[in-house]
């Protein structure tokens, strides 16, 4: 490579398509710039971990969100008892 080239990279693509006596051929040659498929998968990298950062945080907030639940459901039920009681202690 000569100063000021960038790394490419070919990919030869070949579609052959048959009918009857005839085939057609069609040969596609696709040069990729390597340093720009550094940067698109560098930017996707960074995307994936920003979302599992996001998805931690959200699992956290959810796990958070279940022991508030469970503490809740705990008061509700000594709430009940404590009614039950007091109701029966008018009943008496």
């Amino acid at each position: 490579m000569g100063k000021g080239d960038e790394p490419t990279r070919t990919h030869i693509l070949a579609a052959i398509e048959t009918s009857g006596q005839s085939v057609q051929v069609q040969i596609t040659a696709i040069t990729v710039d390597v340093n720009l498929m550094r940067v698109d998968l560098r930017v996707v990298t960074e995307h994936l971990v920003a979302t599992e950062k996001q998805v931690t945080s959200l699992q956290m907030d959810m796990d958070t969100l279940k022991a508030t639940v469970g503490a809740l459901e705990m008061k509700t039920r000594k709430l009940e008892a404590r009614a039950e009681d007091a109701e029966r202690g008018y009943a008496t």
